[in-house]
């Protein structure tokens, strides 16, 4: 076989190699954007009974114990009622990441590979004051449905939550990071309206849960949507150090394939060349 055929094929391995996995990063970010119009269309067709389902957990505490979805020693209760625990409930935006999260009760790892969950034992999302649900995430790979950015939160960043035919716009006032046997430290305040993002860390044993704590800064009529990677990137308020590492995937994948069309047009020419 000729050397530079030979060539040609290892180069072109060597690009698929990297290019599949960034491309599937790209997919599903690309996915992700499709979260909120998603619940925006779910909303809209099952209007009563998320109404119907509000006035349920209103008034009603799923249960007392709290159920850590990331530790295997933690029990989920058997209690049935009357509220469907299956489908969407709502959608979390994180403006400063561009990203969307269907949202979902009583968390499980079924749930949590869909998109967040609030915690067994904590209170649904609907704006009490005095309550605290706790929403965990996965942590998983680049830019999928994950908390991955979520230690990039800081004070005053602001988190969107749409959930059961209301929409509430929260500000982060702290981050933790504490034990995962610590629930004192997931319980309420207080007269305050808050939410907790909650999802593991310290790695590899994942024996600590990283915490952001965000109070009710107002409800508002509209659900806010995600913005295209365009307005995002040279639009948002987001830092740029943070933005570049946000997107660097879709960066690295554009350059690839430039690699990739420019070496196999130029093989290509020189064939027709030696022909």
């Amino acid at each position: 076989m000729n050397k530079k055929i030979m060539g040609l094929i290892i180069a072109n391995i060597g690009l698929f190699i990297m290019i599949i996995p960034l491309s599937m990063i790209v997919m599903n970010d690309i996915k992700q954007t499709t979260s909120i119009s998603k619940w925006l269309d779910y909303q809209q067709q099952h209007s009563q009974k998320l109404m119907k389902e509000r006035l349920l957990v209103e008034n009603f505490s799923i249960q007392k114990e709290i159920v850590d979805v990331f530790n295997p020693e933690s029990k989920t209760s058997n209690q049935r009622n009357k509220i469907d625990m299956d489908n969407i409930i709502g959608n979390l935006t994180i403006p400063k990441f561009n990203q969307s999260f269907p949202l979902y009760l009583n968390a499980s790892d079924e749930k949590l590979s869909k998109g967040v969950a609030t915690l067994e034992g904590t209170p649904a999302p609907v704006g009490k004051i005095g309550e605290r649900p706790v929403i965990a995430g996965h942590r998983t790979n680049y830019n999928e449905i994950s908390f991955f950015f979520l230690p990039e939160l800081k004070p005053g960043d602001e988190i969107y939550l749409s959930a059961f035919e209301q929409n509430f716009v929260y500000r982060v006032r702290d981050t933790q990071t504490i034990d995962q046997y610590d629930f004192n430290k997931l319980n309420p305040e207080k007269n305050v309206d808050m939410i907790t993002l909650l999802t593991c860390t310290h790695a590899p044993q994942y024996d600590k849960r990283l915490i952001v704590n965000a109070t009710r800064k107002y409800q508002q009529k509209k659900t806010r949507q995600s913005i295209n990677v365009f307005t995002y990137v040279f639009m948002s308020n987001a830092p740029w150090t943070f933005k570049f590492k946000r997107y660097f995937p879709y960066f690295l994948l554009s350059v690839l394939m430039i690699v990739f069309i420019f070496i196999n047009t130029r093989s290509l020419k020189r064939a027709k060349k030696s022909e």
